[in-house]
Formats: structure tokens, C-alpha cells, sequence
């Protein structure tokens, strides 16, 4: 028999019964430091697990383009002040995971304009979204 929660909340809760997994997608802003059609090294202010499987969305001219790709390393690369808070930067590398024809030419396009003479240039804020973070099985 199912065990019931007394009723405390807005919708009552119920135990789940068998095998349940899933997986959590966490959103990170991050600072892209350099791009090829292979992966990409990006800089942020949280840890990340090596082996992951992430997205990538690139802001390009055409809207943002979505990369899967898998964190292919990580490094604690400094400290740095922010107000009264110290936080630490991260350096990860993705690989980029079987992109498409499209996707493969959107990213062309996003290199030669950053290339000297080719656009504007400046720092390009990135968002990573973390989809291997799984809870095991009940």
C-alpha cells in the first residue's frame, strides 16, 4: 500500500513506487575564450564535472546557435574579488558533439567575423546548459 504524506502543501505527495531516475539541467553563464569547428574553451564561475554532456548556445548574427558537446576538461585557473565575495574561475573544454552540416556553417560564420577586420570585437558571454547531473534510481 502507498504511504501518504499528511497534507502540509499545496498538492499532497505521494511515495513512488519501482525505479525512477532523471536528470537535472542547470544553466550557467560563461565567457567564451576561444572557438573552432571542434569544441570551444569557456571560462566561468562554477565547477563542472569532466565527462558531462552540455549544450552550448552561441550567439550568433542569426540568433543562437545550440552545440552539444561534452566537457572534455576543467581547471581552477584563479581567485578573483567581487565585492565582498571571493570566486573562483574555471577554464573548461568542450568537444563538440556531431554537429551538423548547418551548424557546421553557422559556426563558420561566427569565426570570420570574429577574425581580425571580420566584426566587432569584445568579450562574448555564452550559456551553458549542464544536462548530465542524473539521481540514481529509488
Amino acid at each position: 500500500m502507498q504511504k501518504e504524506y499528511p497534507v502540509k502543501r499545496r498538492f499532497p505527495r505521494f511515495t513512488v513506487l519501482g525505479k525512477v531516475a532523471g536528470k537535472i539541467v542547470a544553466t550557467h553563464e560563461a565567457t567564451l575564450l576561444n572557438l573552432s569547428l571542434g569544441g570551444a574553451l569557456i571560462e566561468h564561475p562554477t565547477m563542472v564535472r569532466l565527462g558531462s554532456l552540455s549544450q552550448l548556445l552561441l550567439p550568433s548574427a542569426k540568433g543562437d546557435i545550440q552545440l552539444d558537446c561534452r566537457i572534455v576538461r576543467s581547471i581552477l585557473v584563479r581567485q578573483e574579488r567581487r565585492g565582498n565575495e571571493t570566486v573562483v574561475i574555471y577554464q573548461s573544454g568542450l568537444e563538440f558533439r556531431d554537429p551538423s552540416p548547418e551548424i557546421l556553417a553557422a559556426l563558420e560564420e561566427v569565426i570570420a567575423a570574429s577574425r581580425p577586420g571580420g566584426g566587432t570585437p569584445g568579450e562574448t558571454t555564452v550559456t551553458l546548459l549542464l544536462m548530465d547531473l542524473p539521481f540514481p534510481p529509488v
